[in-house]
């Protein structure tokens, strides 16, 4: 009765092993395609969260990696839409949404300037909405 307590507990304990073994040698493959006016969109499963993480490489940085749909630039009071593309600025008091980006940055290298991912609107396409809470929270000139 003994050898098997011991046979079964050898048997348990290789099955774990093997489990967590399995686990922490776990391959993640990574889909590359080309999205829309030239930015590359990398999916790839995550670890530290479920499902599937979409990895944005905008075409003004592509050193840069974003994991949200929006980034502002708090000192030029801009957004960049990384899902569509698009900067969406004020022009007087309107705001316009557009594939190029305004005069006024057109020669800045956004790469360098201060910029914040927003983590909070990442479904709606009306970001501009909370322009004045972006402005309070991320302007420190």
């Amino acid at each position: 009765m003994k050898t098997f307590v011991r046979i079964g507990t050898l048997i348990a304990l290789i099955f774990l092993f093997s489990i967590s073994n399995g686990e922490a040698q776990r391959v993640v493959k990574v889909k590359n395609h080309q999205g829309r006016h030239g930015k590359v969109v990398v999916v790839k499963q995550g670890h530290h969260r479920h499902g599937r993480v979409a990895v944005y490489h905008p075409r003004w940085a592509h050193r840069v990696t974003f994991t949200h749909r929006w980034v502002f630039y708090p000192y030029h009071n801009f957004y960049w839409d990384n899902m569509r593309a698009v900067y969406v600025y004020k022009v007087n008091t309107v705001w316009v949404t557009n594939a190029e980006a305004p005069e006024s940055i057109s020669k800045m290298d956004l790469e360098k300037e201060k910029h914040v991912e927003l983590t909070d609107v990442d479904d709606s396409d009306n970001v501009q909405v909370s322009n004045d809470e972006h402005l309070k929270a991320y302007n420190d000139k």
